[in-house]
């Protein structure tokens, strides 16, 4: 990152790189001079995108002088018409380091934003400014993920991209992130993290005592920079012994109707699953069906009335454990609805 004693505009289409070598692939970032005391304007944003996807404006590693700090935040939109959050010509003043830029009738081109910002002594930065060229949404690609329905522990679980495509230019890179999958952090892969690739797989292996219902996102990134939308798919991951439960339910959910709660079960080879047990952890004003009350049938779903007036809430939570015919309980699935 280069610090520049004037007004900085900057307009790089920066080639694609792996994720751990450069973390801020795709975007631009200038800062720009100051003398010792004034507080530094620090910008970061897309160097590509589509003009039809809100993108951001960052200012976060924007810094002020010894002992004081960042109070405002000057954006100005330069040149890009169409900008509903911020027209062009006008800065807006925000006390928070981000700024969304979102319009639908952006144009296809290339467009300068620009930041300063104020200290609490009221002392200001000089210019910091981007140039983020905007393309026709058709260059976006799409990502697609692909898992399996079942796996189990003890097994590789491959992420599969290999279905997504690009708009314009190539596929250059994979983006993997574990959602939720907490055996991830035993292969350096843990919930939260992203990989990237450029290869269209990515494989997990599924560790031992980590078993339940697991959530993974792709996006791809094309030759042009742009990248994808998430793509997102969940595996139900087993030990082979004990069964699975996978509980669903449709939400948000109108308050005053019935509510279907949908249950799976998946049992290890050469067993059955043969019942079904639902806990109301949370969901107020059910017929029938108390907080902390428990039904058990061998039926898969359990449809739960309002009492008088709707259910009441903002939201409220079920569990399901299931059972085999070998007496082995499942690991609880629960899932909160919410109420309109």
């Amino acid at each position: 990152m280069t610090r520049l004693p004037f007004v900085v505009v900057v307009a790089v289409l920066v080639g694609c790189v792996p994720e751990s070598a450069a973390p801020d692939a795709g975007v631009t970032e200038v800062d720009a001079g100051h003398t010792a005391s004034a507080p530094v304007a620090r910008l970061k944003a897309p160097t590509v995108e589509v003009n039809n996807r809100p993108f951001l404006l960052d200012g976060r590693d924007s810094t002020a002088g010894a002992g004081r700090a960042i109070a405002r935040y000057f954006w100005t939109n330069v040149d890009a018409p169409g900008v509903a959050t911020l027209p062009q010509g006008a800065t807006l003043v925000t006390s928070a380091p981000t700024f969304s830029v979102e319009g639908s009738a952006i144009p296809v081109g290339t467009f300068r934003f620009e930041l300063v910002v104020e200290d609490d002594a009221s002392a200001r930065s000089e210019v910091a400014a981007v140039s983020v060229v905007l393309l026709d949404a058709l260059a976006a690609p799409s990502a697609v993920l692909d898992l399996p329905e079942r796996a189990m522990v003890g097994s590789t679980l491959t992420l599969q991209g290999g279905r997504s495509s690009t708009g314009q230019g190539t596929l250059t890179h994979y983006r993997w992130t574990n959602v939720d999958y907490p055996g991830g952090a035993d292969a350096g892969f843990a919930p939260g993290q992203t990989v990237a690739t450029t290869t269209p797989s990515y494989a997990v292996p599924l560790v031992v005592g980590r078993t339940g219902t697991f959530r993974f996102e792709l996006e791809v990134e094309s030759s042009l920079g742009v990248r994808s939308d998430p793509s997102s798919s969940s595996v139900q991951v087993s030990s082979g012994d004990a069964p699975t439960a996978v509980l669903s339910i449709t939400s948000p959910h109108p308050r005053g109707a019935p509510l279907s709660l949908t249950g799976r079960g998946f049992a290890a080879a050469g067993a059955e699953v043969v019942s079904y047990e639902f806990t109301n952890l949370s969901m107020e004003n059910a017929a029938d069906f108390p907080v902390s009350g428990t039904i058990t049938q061998s039926g898969a779903t359990l449809v739960v009335s309002p009492g008088a007036g709707g259910f009441t809430g903002d939201a409220g939570a079920f569990r399901l454990v299931v059972f085999d015919n070998r007496g082995n309980a499942s690991a609880p699935d629960q899932m909160e609805v919410t109420l309109q």
